[in-house]
């Protein structure tokens, strides 16, 4: 399952997480509790899935010339249901490759 919901949590009190190959970067480290530490070792590989959608997400935004407004709109709506942005995302990236880039309808355009 995509542990969007423990990235929040950590983002909320003060954490940022970045993937580096296998490896999660946590920052800053001062404000890490073991509590937090153990948690973020037993869904590692969750918390790779989040961060994956939400970058998904971004570029997802970009193609179709989102507004920082609409971006965030849309990743806290990832929030509570990652399963179906996950899903949103891989259709979207499915058509860009199938028709390309240039040729996706933009809202702009819509």
């Amino acid at each position: 399952m995509i542990a969007l919901d423990l990235l929040r949590e950590l983002r909320s009190v003060g954490l940022n997480l970045e993937a580096v190959g296998d490896k999660l970067r946590v920052t800053p480290q001062g404000k890490l509790t073991p509590e937090l530490r153990s948690r973020i070792v037993a869904r590692k590989p969750d918390l790779f899935a989040a961060i994956d959608l939400e970058h998904r997400i971004r570029e997802m935004a970009m193609r179709w010339r989102y507004s920082l407004v609409e971006l965030n709109d849309v990743l806290e709506k990832a929030h509570s249901d990652p399963e179906k942005w996950a899903r949103a995302v891989a259709l979207d990236e499915q058509r860009e490759q199938e028709f390309g880039r240039d040729k996706l309808p933009r809202k702009a355009d819509a």
